[in-house]
This record gives structure tokens, sequence and C-alpha cells, in this order.
């Protein structure tokens, strides 16, 4: 900006301040943070109320109406959310509980939702996380918008987690209530799991089954909410450093799952597993070796103890693994 122009713009932004002071009275400002180098927008804020001005352009964006106005992630663009009042706040004094929200785009100049949000998420896969308060159970609910504000997900679950890889995992108990949908609330998994554990390695998720006895069987899904492990082990741990998944039996017995499902070894016994394993992936010397050494145990039968321990007596200069105390 050139300096008669920034001279004129300073002018015209003094004359706007004193118009807003003839309006409201007195009154603060409270700069954003993502507009700190040119002091854009502002929350302009009176005794009783808040509203949202735009000093590059001199508009009064919301006027001092609000009740509250807080910012969205930046995830979200240059979004905000305005809240119009508090006749339902009753004696909830955290999380917004009793106030209804609107999104207000500052780009678009105008709400992209109505007031029904006490809370807006970050955004992920055009999809932004959103609660609602339901005054008659008390409770907070959840769903997702998309980016121009359509509710796409209704605020019907207790929780959710955001969407990766075009799924999304939600509860209403997760011991016994989670499931999966897709970005348009299509049900990929029906809600009838417990979610053990949220993610392996980004692309699969452990979900439990319930047996009629009562116990829970684990298994594991994929994003598209296909069973690539039976919910038949009370356990499932991944092994980042191998890439490996291991399922273990309520007998306590185990075996070890590629990323695709595919079985790749062994019953071995609960306390015997850690070092027999270790073993087997340092028999060789480079990765590619061990790999193949493993590989060579793939089929439809399991192996025993033994014959790991056959495969491990193959080099005796393998070293041995180090027990942690």
């Amino acid at each position: 900006m050139a300096a008669d122009d920034k001279i004129m713009h300073e002018l015209v932004v003094a004359e706007f301040k004193d118009s807003l002071r003839k309006k409201y009275g007195e009154y603060t400002l409270h700069y954003i943070d993502k507009n700190e180098k040119e002091h854009d927008l502002a929350l302009i804020s009176t005794l009783e109320r808040v509203g949202l001005v735009d000093f590059k352009t001199c508009e009064e964006l919301l006027k001092c109406e609000y009740y509250e106005i807080t910012e969205c992630d930046e995830s979200c663009g240059n979004c905000f959310l305005a809240f119009k009042d508090d006749s339902n706040r009753g004696n909830f004094n955290d999380f917004n509980l009793g106030l209804y929200g609107a999104i207000y785009d500052v780009d678009k100049k105008k709400f992209i939702t109505d007031f029904r949000y006490c809370h807006v998420y970050e955004k992920h896969e055009d999809r932004i996380k959103v609660a609602n308060y339901n005054a008659g159970s008390k409770s907070v609910l959840y769903g997702f918008i998309n980016s121009d504000g359509e509710e796409v997900v209704p605020c019907k679950y207790r929780s959710a987690l955001d969407f990766r890889k075009g799924s999304a995992v939600v509860f209403n108990d997760w011991l016994r209530e989670s499931g999966l949908i897709d970005k348009n609330g299509n049900e990929l998994l029906p809600l009838q799991y417990s979610c053990y554990d949220f993610y392996i390695d980004k692309d699969l998720i452990v979900f439990g089954s319930h047996m009629p006895e009562g116990d829970t069987l684990y298994g594991v899904f994929n994003r598209k909410g296909e069973n690539v492990i039976p919910c038949e082990y009370k356990k499932i741990t991944y092994k980042h450093k191998s890439g490996y998944i291991q399922a273990t039996k309520y007998n306590d017995e185990i075996e070890i799952f590629d990323k695709r499902g595919n079985k790749v070894s062994l019953v071995l016994k609960e306390n015997e597993k850690l070092q027999q394993i270790s073993q087997i992936l340092q028999t060789a010397q480079t990765a590619e070796q061990k790999l193949a050494e493993i590989e060579k145990l793939i089929g439809t039968s399991t192996y025993k103890l033994e014959k790991v321990e056959e495969l491990a007596s193959k080099n005796p200069t393998a070293k041995q693994p180090k027990r942690k105390n």
C-alpha cells in the first residue's frame, strides 16, 4: 500500500471507529491472531454483547448482538462460531453447554449454518466435526458438516473420531456400541462392536464382538468395514518394528498376521512368544532375509513351537534377544 493510500485508509478506519463509538458507546477490540500482521479482523465487545468487524474494508460483519463469538480452527477456513443468546444455558459452565451457535464464514460474509452447535472441531477430508447440546437429555451429541455448512452426518452420536481415508469411528458406548461410518453417514459397521484400539498403522481398526456368554472377541477391520482378521481373539497387538499383527487367543496361544490378514506364523504360548519371535527375526542379516525366513512358515496350517526352534537353530550365531527387566 502506497504511503498516501495508507494515510487515507487510516483516516477511514478512524472515522469507522468513531461511528462504532457513537453506535455502541464505549467498546473494546480484540484483534484476531490469524490476521495479526494487518489487524484486519477484530471482535468488538460492549458490556453485554460482542460483534465482528473488518478494518480492512471498514465493515461491521456481525453486529454487537451476540453473547459470544469464538474462532473456528484454521483448518475450517476463516470462520467463527457465534452464539446469539444464553437463554438455555442454565447452570452449565463448560463446553458452551446450553448455548446454540451458528458458523459465520468471513470470506462468504454469511452464516453457513443455523444456530444449533455448541462446538466446532478441525476439518478432515472436507468433514468438520460438530457438537450439539441436547437440552432434553442434557447430553452432547456429535455429527459432521461439509465445507458449505451442510450437515451430512446428523448429530446423534455420543462421540466421534475424525475422518481418515473416507471413514470415521463413531460410538454411543465405546464398550458395546461402536461402529464405522462413511463420509455421508452410511454405516460401514453397525454400532454393535467394542472399540478396543482405534488404529493399527492408520489403515486398520480393532473392534470387539460381544459373545452371548459375556466374553468379547477382537478382530481387525479395514477402513471399508471389511473384516481382515476374524473376531476370535482376546487381544490384538500391532508390532511396529516388524509390521506384523499379533493375535492372542483365550488359551494364550498366539497367531501372527500381516496387514492383509494373511496368517504368517505360529502358535506359541504367551510366555514364550517374545523370545522366539525375536530369534526368528534375527536369524538373517538383512530385512529381506528376515522376511523371507518368516514367510517360509506361511501356509494353511499353523506351526508349533518346535518349528520355531528348528528354524532358529539353523543359525547358531544368532544373537539372543535382550530381555527387559
